[in-house]
């Protein structure tokens, strides 16, 4: 089913806001490097207000990470190393 407009914008703001903990960051941290109030971080992060691309972009740079990350779950991102991770380990321990 295709999110609505509203939904992406809380997933895109819930994912910025799980990749900025993951960078150990906090949001005034955030809202300072992008110029911006705390207060706008939180109702980006809340889904409460349209993202402009040029503030994704620098979200991204910000976050050191590539802006089509903001459209993944971290969550997403870190179990797929892991997959891959597990099966080399296989791989390798078949091969010894």
């Amino acid at each position: 089913m295709e999110l609505t407009g509203d939904e992406k914008l809380l997933e895109v703001g819930a994912n910025i806001r799980k990749w900025r903990d993951l960078k150990g960051m906090k949001q005034e941290s955030l809202a300072e490097e992008l110029d911006i109030s705390p207060v706008a971080i939180s109702k980006i992060e809340t889904g409460k207000t349209n993202i402009p691309l040029k503030r994704l972009f620098a979200i991204a740079t910000a976050l050191n990470i590539n802006v089509e990350l903001l459209f993944t779950d971290p969550s997403t991102i870190i179990q797929q190393i892991k997959n891959k991770t597990e099966k080399e380990n296989i791989t390798k321990s078949q091969s010894s």
